[in-house]
This record gives C-alpha cells, structure tokens and sequence, in this order.
C-alpha cells in the first residue's frame, strides 16, 4: 500500500512544501486525518509504503498531482486501518527481512509461514512429516496384511535395526491401531548399542563383523528375549555409499526372523541403488518375511 504526503491524503492543505511533506508523510490513505499517529512509528526506511521523495520519482513528478486522485481512492475497511498501523493487530513496529523461496531449502518451501518477526520462514516441521508420511504410505498395504496376521494369532513384534535406523518400526506404526501386536523397536545402530540393548555379544561382533549372518541372528533372538514377543525382525547391512569392506559391498543386509520354538534362519540381501533405495528394499524384504512367519 503506497504512502502519499499528508496534502494528499487531506486536501484542506493544498499548498505544502517539503518540510510539510516531511511532516505529514506518516499519514497512510484510508486513515482519518485528525487522528494521531502512533507514539513509536518506525524508521522512515522501515514504514508500510514509499516515502515522499520515492513517491515523487515515480509519478515522474509533484506528488501534489495525486490530489485529485485521492477523491477517487476507496476508504480502507478498519481492519486493513488497524493491520497498517505500526504495532498494530500483530505487527511489530520493526520487520525483519525476508527470505528468498530458493532459500528456504529443498522440499521445505511449501508451505511457507510467516511468524509474527516478518521474516518468511518455511514451517519445517510441517514440511518434513507430511515428505515422511508420504515415504512410508508406500507400506500401508503390506502393513495392514501383516497387522490381521498377527492380530488373528495373538502375537506382538518387536523390530531391531541398524543400517535401516528404524525404519521398519515405523511403518509398522505409521497404520491406526499397531498398538494392538506392535511392542517396540530397537535401533541398534552402533555396536555398542546392539550390545547393551539386545545383548548381541561383543565377542560375536569382532570375530563376525556387525554386518553378518550371526550378528544378524543375535539381533533378532535378543529383541525377541528383551521385548518379550513372540515374533521379532532385525537387519544389519550396508546402505552406503560408504562403508563397504572386502567381500561386503554396498547393500550387503543380512536379515533375521526370530520366533518362539522356531530356528532362525538369516537371509542375505544383495541389494541395488542408492542409500534410500537400500533401505526401502530392506524395509520391503523384512515385511515381507515377517508375512511369511506369521501366516
């Protein structure tokens, strides 16, 4: 909304010179002339508008030539009146500067939010659980089998992940209702927490490395002992793009089922593609082997 001279927005003052223009340039079209302007106006490069000098360059001219237009200008409703006042309906006297979209970061531009500081901020929060939610929807079917499997046996799950930090677990409760067979998850990422929250022995560890045929089987049968369950998933692999040892490339998983007066069998994964595709397909492969278990 662009600021004219105090003459312009009150007529009865038709000759004013710059120090007048200076003077009255705090009054906004739309407000009444005879009311006072706030005690704590902002810096005259801060107001709402352009100031007279601005004004004048862009009508290529006196700002007394828009005299006339005023006549013709609609009054402002007393919401716009009060929105427009320093300070008023929940602005700051002072506005911080905004930030460029391209700025905000990748997938966070949308939606945009802006606080009551004036900056243009990205709602982060917002941004990234609708982009999680939409990942793990991709479960939703598989999820839903496997949640009328267990329900009809009367089993609980507990997961223990590595390479996959926990993605499993949360497809399994991204579905209304896990709480009925989903106990918990163990994310076991380093080989100390494997140790000291599934028991998985150090000694194993070193003989075997963490990405291994019998950690793997240690992980599920320890979450299966620590969570009290009759069925358990772990996964323990590489997903890149670091990390790979001789004879353990990248998307080497080993995955292991546990259960109650069963033997575990781990499975090797020999997975394809990028990190996320390394974990997505783990998170395909342990569904799908807990479906076959459960049935």
């Amino acid at each position: 909304m662009a600021r004219l001279p105090g003459h312009a927005a009150a007529p009865e003052r038709p000759a004013l010179g710059a120090a007048a223009r200076l003077r009255h340039a705090r009054r906004l079209v739309g407000e009444h002339g005879d009311r006072a302007p706030p005690p704590h106006g902002r810096p005259e490069c801060h107001r709402v508008g352009r100031g007279h000098r601005l004004l004048g360059r862009a009508v290529a001219g006196d700002p007394r030539r828009l005299v006339g237009a005023v006549h013709r200008l609609r009054p402002l409703p007393l919401l716009r009146c009060g929105q427009a006042r320093p300070g008023g309906l929940g602005r700051r006297p002072l506005q911080g500067q905004a930030r460029r979209a391209h700025r905000l970061g990748p997938g966070l531009r949308h939606p945009v939010r802006r606080p009551r500081g004036g900056a243009v901020h990205a709602a982060r929060d917002r941004a990234v659980e609708v982009g999680v939610s939409h990942a793990l929807s991709r479960w939703d079917d598989a999820v839903a089998t496997l949640a009328q499997a267990l329900r009809a046996k009367g089993w609980h799950l507990a997961t223990a992940e590595s390479c996959t930090g926990g993605l499993i677990a949360a497809a399994c409760t991204a579905i209304a209702g896990s709480s009925d067979w989903f106990e918990r998850g163990f994310v076991t990422y380093s080989n100390e927490a494997k140790t000291e929250l599934i028991g998985v022995p150090p000694a194993l560890i070193a003989q075997h490395g963490a990405v291994s045929a019998e950690v793997a089987q240690a992980m599920a049968e320890g979450a299966l002992r620590a969570a009290r369950v009759e069925l358990a998933v772990a996964v323990t692999g590489i997903a890149g793009p670091g990390g790979a040892t001789p004879g353990k490339p990248v998307g080497t998983v080993w995955l292991a089922v546990a259960q109650h007066g069963a033997t575990t069998q781990p499975v090797l994964l020999q997975l394809d593609g990028s990190r996320s595709d390394v974990r997505e397909q783990t998170v395909d492969a342990a569904l799908a082997a807990l479906l076959a278990r459960a049935r």
